[in-house]
C-alpha cells in the first residue's frame, strides 16, 4: 500500500504550504497506482487551508479525491507545531487555523464533494474532534446525516475534548 499525503486538492493550499506538487500530479499519481494494482491510501488534513483558503480547500480536496477514487482516506486536523514555517506563518498574522466546527464544515463538504466507487473513509486519527469511520458511497449519506447534526447543535461536549486528542 501506498500511503499519499496529499494534504489538499487545492493547488493555491498546496503552494501556500510549499507541497510541491499539484491536484492534477496527485489524480496522476492515483491513476498509475490504480493501473499498476497498488492500494493507495491519501491523506487529507482538515484546517490546512486557515480560515481565509477553508472553503476553497474543502470543495477541491472533495473534488480531487473524488477523480482519484481511492480505496482508503484518512482525513486528520492539522496542530500548528511549534518552531515549523506553518507555525511562523501563524506568529506573522499569514495563517489563521479554523475553529472546531470550521473544521467539520470542512470534513463535511469534503464528504459532500466526494464521489467512491469503494472507499474505506475515516477521519479518526487522534487529531480529529469527531472521530468517523466510514465505507464509501454506501455511508455517505448517514455521514452527512450524523455530521450535519453535531454541526447544527454546535455543542463541545459532542466532540472529544482538547486532552483526549494525543496531540
Amino acid at each position: 500500500i501506498v500511503y499519499h499525503g496529499m494534504e489538499s486538492g487545492d493547488d493555491q493550499v498546496l503552494e501556500l504550504i510549499d507541497k510541491g506538487g499539484t491536484s492534477a500530479e496527485a489524480i496522476e499519481t492515483a491513476a498509475k497506482l490504480r493501473d499498476a494494482g497498488i492500494a493507495h491510501s491519501v491523506m487529507v488534513l482538515l484546517g490546512i487551508g486557515g480560515k481565509d483558503l477553508s472553503k476553497q480547500h474543502a470543495v477541491n480536496t472533495g473534488k480531487t479525491l473524488a477523480e482519484m477514487d481511492p480505496p482508503y482516506v484518512g482525513a486528520l486536523t492539522v496542530t500548528v507545531v511549534p518552531g515549523t514555517p506553518l507555525a511562523q506563518m501563524q506568529a506573522r498574522g499569514e495563517f489563521e487555523l479554523p475553529g472546531k466546527f470550521e473544521m467539520l464544515e470542512e470534513l463535511r463538504t469534503i464528504v459532500a464533494h466526494s464521489e467512491f466507487s469503494n472507499c474505506r473513509f475515516s477521519a479518526n486519527h487522534a487529531s480529529n474532534y469527531l472521530p468517523v469511520r466510514s465505507t464509501m458511497p454506501r455511508d455517505k449519506a448517514g455521514l452527512l446525516e450524523a455530521l450535519d447534526h453535531v454541526l447544527s447543535k454546535r455543542d463541545p461536549a459532542m466532540l472529544k475534548p482538547e486532552s483526549l486528542r494525543g496531540l
